[in-house]
């Protein structure tokens, strides 16, 4: 039995993202500022510029490739586990929190590994709204997938 990890990256509004070879473009209209109740705090839905990970797409796929593990032994377990995290200002990565996941519990955890690789994220170049850094909400779905040999 081997396990299969399809890592799929989207922003919660991007440029231009490459998926898996794919392109998809998103331009938005101007920069969106939100206010979460729960974080009592602001950040921005939409930017300008998005923020990216330092090496481009390729590299965070590897990042995440290297550090994902799978969670239990004996799991029998599919899905995608959607992390929803804020790239601050200064490029570091903050607020990360399940935005949709399994809820499939120990000792399969998928949404406790999910957030453990995200903490291996941690070089990014900010977003930017008319020029100056800003926090923004960034969403990383990663997939779960078991394949029998």
């Amino acid at each position: 039995m081997r396990h299969i990890f399809t890592i799929i990256l989207i922003s919660a509004s991007g440029h231009t993202l490459q998926v898996l070879g794919q392109s998809i473009r998103h331009t938005p209209d101007s920069c969106e500022v939100t206010y979460d109740s729960a974080l009592n705090r602001s950040y921005y839905t939409t930017a300008d510029k998005m923020p990216t990970f330092k090496g481009g797409p390729k590299q965070l796929i590897k990042t995440i490739n290297k550090n994902l593990k799978w969670p239990g032994g004996r799991c029998d377990i599919e899905g995608t586990v959607f992390v929803a995290c804020i790239i601050e200002p200064n490029g570091q990565l903050s607020n990360k929190r399940i935005l949709k996941g399994l809820k499939i519990g120990k000792p399969c955890d998928a949404d406790n590994e999910a957030l453990k690789v995200v903490d291996y994220l941690t070089t990014w170049v900010p977003g930017q709204c008319d020029g100056k850094n800003v926090a923004v909400q960034y969403v990383i779905p990663v997939k779960f997938k078991m394949i029998v040999d």
